[in-house]
């Protein structure tokens, strides 16, 4: 289950991996874990490069810029195993480097331990129509590419599909470069769509990694859609929708389990009460909490003043 897009020029492109994710809440203690199994599998799958020459991974490679050193290992080992055949392009993501200079991200730290693979922090063209623009830290998506003096008919970025923010994918300025096509990470829903003539193909994380990003594992059901067929759920994460009145009374065998209570009809007004005293209230505050008369004095003007 890879969200993974194998070009007919020989170029396998893969969504964002997020290795080091953690997987806690709602994951049941007797399954802890198989979440992180299957995410590492699939990445290790990835990795194949299905008779591609050129791989290139869109950015995210890590969760964070800080994972554990194993997670480090893990990925390149990964790398170093796979086909010596194939030029392997890693574009650094948000999720890889750090805003503070200062810091050595754990991409900096795989960057060393792959001889045979090149990670991308600046725009580089790896084959003759294809450039790469990875994720700057520092520098707008729009400045980013406005500092690029080649042309090519094929980009790939890790760039917001929508909004006004600093990440948004600049396609007037890549049309500008000549750029007719476009494979883009971080948005981690698959899409195609086509913007100011260039064709943009979002490759997708590279799973799911929450509801609203593929029913590949995550699902949105009902009780009784569950209880129906409760062993189909096992390997998903799967939220339930409870309606009025319905509780969850038996264990749920599966990844992950969110539940969502129906809303309630909860009746916020207050009575007005005509008799009402806040200077009363207040004085038995006073009596009762022992606060010093002359401290509570000044608390009494204040209020009398607004």
């Amino acid at each position: 289950m890879n969200r993974c897009f194998v070009t007919n020029d020989g170029s396998k492109i893969v969504g964002d991996p997020h290795l080091g994710k953690v997987f806690m809440n709602g994951v049941p203690l007797a399954r802890r874990g198989e979440r992180e199994r299957l995410q590492r599998q699939a990445f290790v799958d990835a990795l194949d490069p299905q008779g591609a020459r050129i791989h290139v991974l869109l950015g995210d490679l890590f969760d964070r810029p800080k994972v554990s050193f194993e997670t480090i290992f893990f990925a390149a080992e990964a790398y170093r195993a796979s086909d010596p055949q194939v030029d392997f392009f890693v574009l650094a993501g948000n999720h890889d480097l750090s805003r503070d200079s200062t810091h050595v991200s754990a991409l900096q730290l795989f960057e060393r331990m792959v001889p045979n693979v090149s990670v991308l922090t600046r725009p580089t063209r790896i084959a003759d129509d294809l450039l790469a623009i990875p994720w700057s830290p520092w520098k707008t998506a729009a400045e980013v590419v406005g500092e690029i003096n080649e042309s090519a008919a094929t980009a790939l970025g890790h760039w917001d599909l929508d909004g006004n923010g600093p990440n948004l994918i600049p396609t007037k300025a890549l049309a500008q470069l000549g750029i007719k096509r476009v494979f883009n990470g971080h948005v981690h829903q698959p899409r195609r769509f086509e913007r100011d003539g260039i064709e943009i193909i979002n490759v997708g994380s590279m799973q799911p990694y929450g509801h609203g990003e593929g029913e590949e594992l995550y699902v949105t059901i009902d009780l009784e859609q569950f209880k129906s067929d409760p062993d189909q759920y096992r390997d998903k994460c799967v939220r339930i929708r409870l309606k009025e009145g319905e509780l969850i009374d038996f264990e749920v065998d599966c990844l992950q389990l969110q539940v969502e209570a129906s809303p309630q009809n909860v009746d916020l007004s207050v009575d007005y009460d005509e008799a009402f005293d806040m200077k009363a209230l207040a004085e038995r505050a006073r009596t009762e909490a022992g606060v010093p008369r002359g401290i509570w004095n000044q608390c009494m003007a204040k209020m009398a003043s607004d």
